[in-house]
């Protein structure tokens, strides 16, 4: 009975049965064999330890192995294992909790029981072998929260959100340099699906920029985002720039932690059909035969904007408050076109109103308030009315009607067609050669 024994067993045991032989200070040699009762209830044939209490070294010490009978009955000292000296003896496994030794990390002894040591909250305790955790007690027990993302692991790795040592260098995997997308003829930008590897796990900073100094613009669209897995496609509609449909240089930016990789491409466009375009004018044929004359009703040509010497863009070849839209976005660029020839075809309609101001002969008649008679919006000039002529004549810039002094002291006359103020004189009847289909 371990009450009766007057010393504490060691390797936190707590063994029911416990024999003594006398007198103490007795030495067998060879080992004396021991045989006790199974009463801890070890399995049959399990191997376990046996015990002496050692005067000399006032402790019980292992004196070797023994082994549980085949029906459980008994424990039995293997062969060559035995007493050594005569004392307090016993058998068993050691106890793995209920001493200050044997309590696990953060623990402390309390009584027969191991407790929550709180004095050693967040002190390190046993390594869980992950670089991506600490190993810090809370509470009692031993815990291992993840270290923040981004956190050096190793040389040339970094942890993940997960956890998880990876390598630090990030890479687009997708879009590859080089490559090159198309604006449609809706227009509508191109959708360009990036990746990175890696593809989870991290917050990834995305940023789009796409830049075009054509026609003596300096045109450009950024487009960014934050993400956590390695995928982008970005919404053109949420970009911000001068144009929402721009194509030109493009560069993709991916940041991740204190990592990042750069891919150059380029964005082309596919021009509409004529039919398209013809649509998009509507029923006024001539703004379709300026078009026509001016770029074919074409806005690119091998899939860039197509830019005139004198940095003229696009299908009407706008060149005065030229935009960036103009550029890449042929439904802008029509619609500026119809709104600069409605403003020639105002000035057309007042015509008469400065007429004096660069006509000599008309400044040297004697009737100094006499003013010409609007042009006509009936009478037939090549095909188009005498004030539509004078429309397509400020659509290229200059005057094509002059007032024909015919009586220096009243002043009449007749207009004729005679263009000034320009360098192509040649400019209306190419227009009027071309056809609202420009086939």
């Amino acid at each position: 009975n371990m009450d009766k024994v007057p010393m504490v067993p060691g390797f936190g045991q707590q063994p029911r049965f416990v024999v003594t032989i006398q007198p103490v200070g007795t030495m067998f040699n060879p080992p004396a064999a021991l045989t006790i009762p199974n009463v801890d209830g070890l399995a049959p044939r399990a191997v376990t330890e046996m015990y002496s209490y050692d005067h000399d070294l006032a402790a019980f010490v292992a004196i070797g192995s023994a082994t549980v009978s085949d029906d459980g009955s008994v424990i039995k000292s293997d062969p060559g294992v035995g007493v050594l000296k005569a004392g307090w003896h016993c058998g068993g496994d050691p106890n793995t909790t209920g001493s200050a030794g044997t309590c696990p990390d953060c623990q402390k002894c309390q009584g027969s029981s191991c407790v929550a040591d709180t004095s050693l909250n967040n002190s390190t305790c046993k390594d869980d072998g992950n670089k991506c955790t600490d190993d810090i007690c809370k509470d009692g027990s031993c815990s291992h929260p993840k270290k923040n993302a981004c956190t050096t692991c190793d040389t040339g790795q970094m942890c993940n959100k997960n956890a998880v040592c990876i390598p630090t260098q990030v890479t687009i995997t997708a879009p590859q340099a080089g490559a090159t997308f198309n604006i449609d003829n809706t227009p509508a930008m191109p959708t360009i699906n990036a990746t990175a590897d890696p593809s989870t796990d991290l917050d990834f900073q995305w940023q789009l920029t796409i830049s075009d100094n054509e026609a003596g613009l300096s045109c450009q669209l950024s487009c960014s985002a934050t993400t956590t897995t390695g995928n982008w496609t970005p919404d053109f509609s949420t970009c911000t720039g001068p144009s929402r449909i721009l194509g030109g240089n493009a560069q993709l930016q991916l940041t991740a932690c204190s990592s990042q990789d750069t891919k150059s491409f380029l964005i082309h466009a596919d021009n509409p059909t004529r039919a398209t375009v013809q649509g998009a004018i509507g029923a006024d044929d001539t703004a379709k035969r300026i078009a026509c004359w001016e770029s074919g009703q074409q806005q690119f040509r091998n899939a860039v904007p197509f830019v005139g010497p004198t940095n003229d863009v696009g299908i009407f070849q706008v060149v005065s408050g030229r935009t960036c839209a103009d550029l890449w976005d042929w439904t802008a660029n029509v619609a500026h076109g119809l709104q600069i020839l409605a403003q020639k075809r105002a000035g057309a309609a007042g015509h008469q109103n400065s007429e004096r101001q660069f006509n000599t002969a008309l400044q040297q008649c004697q009737n100094q308030i006499f003013v010409p008679p609007a042009l006509s919006s009936t009478l037939n000039e090549g095909g188009v009315t005498q004030v539509e002529r004078e429309a397509i004549r400020r659509y290229n810039a200059g005057r094509e009607h002059a007032w024909q002094v015919t009586n220096l002291t009243t002043c009449a006359g007749t207009w004729v067609i005679a263009p000034s103020l320009t360098t192509n004189p040649g400019y209306v009847n190419n227009v009027l050669s071309r056809t609202a289909t420009c086939p």
